[in-house]
Parts: C-alpha cells; sequence; structure tokens
C-alpha cells in the first residue's frame, strides 16, 4: 500500500513528549472543532505536546503560550 509523503496523524499516533508540530487541520463532529477553535487550536499554529495524564487522562498540550487540558476524543480531532 502506498503511503502518502507527508501523513497527516492525530496527536494519539504522535507519543514523544516535548515534540513540536504544526497543526494541518481540526476534524471532528462540529461541537469539538469548534470548542477546539475557541481555545485557540488554529490550523498553522505550533502545538507542543506536554504529556498525558495516566488511566484516561487528558492530554497536555501547549499552544499560544498556554498549556490547555484536552479530552482524549478532542485530541484525536486534531490533524498534524
Amino acid at each position: 500500500m502506498h503511503q502518502p509523503k507527508n501523513p497527516v496523524h492525530s496527536v494519539l499516533r504522535v507519543e514523544a513528549k516535548g515534540s513540536a508540530w504544526v497543526l494541518k487541520s481540526i476534524e471532528g463532529p462540529a461541537v469539538l472543532v469548534e470548542r477546539l477553535y475557541e481555545i485557540g487550536f488554529l490550523p498553522g499554529e505550533t502545538i507542543t505536546l506536554l504529556g498525558k495524564i495516566p488511566f484516561g487522562g487528558p492530554w497536555l498540550l501547549f499552544v499560544r503560550g498556554a498549556t490547555v487540558a484536552v479530552r482524549e476524543s478532542e485530541a484525536q480531532c486534531l490533524r498534524f
């Protein structure tokens, strides 16, 4: 199967704490997409993965100068 040169990944597929990516798009239910836009997740922004709280806890992401905790369902909407 042919893989694209620059595949788009969800944050859940990238586990390197401290890594940063440029957000390409947000895909998912309109309610989640709107919420992510409202808290600063915009295409073109650099997002840094700070960590994940264990046992189903939120993902800790750094965006636009702030640390933001997002649910796993919200993090799955982010495409890099």
